[in-house]
């Protein structure tokens, strides 16, 4: 016996459940060009990085972003991150942040990941577009190779910067400098307007 060609079902049941597959495909469609949208937004600064970093790779949370800059060397571990977080949003919930608030958050998370950790203020600040920022030295080891970074973080304009560079021991002779030269020329841009 031949069994009989089967229809798709048109019974009123089977209509909403096609109309809501469908509705749900829109959705993740839509929401899928929301996020390549915000993704391809342009980064709130200028900044020239040095040939030994990669174009920043940016982590998105929910009250700031942040923009890192890996060495273009694989096995370097010449990093520079700078946190952008928008002024309004922080002293909303925070109220302004003095240095101690905006860096300690940051030097406990290093002083967690490294070994022999210690981090000391230093007198000069770190100069990041034309601001002086109180900034703060720090050693460690990490998977058995000693470490020294520069921690900075203070408000520009409309938004707070956290700004963080880290090289090996010997190398950072030569790298900080540069790094120091090129945030010097950062520039903000302007906030967006809704």
């Amino acid at each position: 016996m031949d069994a009989a060609p089967v229809d798709r079902p048109t019974t009123p049941s089977a209509r909403p459940r096609r109309l809501e597959a469908m509705c749900r495909r829109l959705f993740a469609l839509a929401l899928w060009a929301l996020v390549a949208r915000t993704h391809a937004a342009p980064l709130p600064f200028t900044f020239t990085a040095p040939d030994t970093l990669r174009a920043a790779q940016i982590s998105r949370a929910a009250i700031g972003n942040t923009y890192a800059y890996l060495a273009a060397d694989p096995a370097q571990p010449l990093r520079l991150t700078i946190t952008v977080m928008p002024a309004g949003e922080v002293e909303a919930r925070f109220g302004a942040l003095d240095t101690a608030a905006c860096v300690n958050p940051f030097l406990d998370e290093l002083g967690r990941n490294h070994a022999h950790f210690f981090a000391v203020a230093q007198a000069r600040p770190l100069v990041v577009a034309g601001h002086e920022l109180p900034q703060f030295r720090w050693t460690g080891e990490r998977r058995g190779r000693t470490l020294t970074g520069i921690v900075a973080c203070g408000r520009l304009d409309h938004a707070y910067y956290i700004v963080d560079f880290v090289d090996a021991l010997g190398p950072s002779t030569t790298s900080f400098p540069d790094l120091r030269s090129r945030l010097r020329e950062l520039a903000p841009a302007a906030p967006a307007t809704r």
